[in-house]
């Protein structure tokens, strides 16, 4: 691996409310970016994982999102679990940082950036399959029941 390195920054709420989290989720980056660079990096590039602690506060996360965009000067920015922290991150990594952002957590949707992935679903995406579950194994009298659709839209 000779080329230039990889630089993924992650903001994991290692401390906090929500530090059960986080430090789960940069144990599991731990492990990955070890696995991937013993198995030759990614396209024949090393991954540097530069971890920074959200302390599960906004204002934190957006400190240290900005210290990634212009200190570390990463290539891509992963974390946020709050709707709240994801829209902190923003400001210094995509609006202002012009960096890659990717959004793990389920989210409300409507989040249109080209720099933004949010990769966890929407209300909609959990919705979904719960109506129809629910209708069938938790019928209230008087509403809905579970019967087949047909095409002529009747039940």
């Amino acid at each position: 691996m000779t080329q230039a390195s990889i630089k993924v920054g992650m903001i994991a709420e290692e401390t906090g409310a929500l530090s059960f989290m986080g430090r789960a989720n940069a144990n599991v980056a731990r492990m990955v970016v070890d696995e991937i660079n013993a198995n030759g990096g990614l396209l024949g590039r090393k991954i540097e994982l530069y971890l920074e602690d959200g302390a599960t506060t906004d204002a934190v996360a957006e400190a240290k999102a900005a210290k990634l965009v212009l200190q570390d000067k990463v290539d891509v920015i992963f974390g946020g679990i709050y709707s709240s922290t994801r829209q902190a991150i923003k400001g210094p990594a995509v609006v202002k940082g012009r960096t890659l952002y990717i959004y793990p957590e389920q989210y409300e949707g409507q989040e249109c950036d080209p720099l933004i992935f949010c990769t966890g679903p929407v209300p909609a995406q959990q919705l979904d399959p719960l109506i129809p579950w629910l209708t069938c194994t938790r019928p209230v009298p008087g509403h809905s029941t579970c019967r087949p659709q047909t095409t002529s839209g009747r039940t």
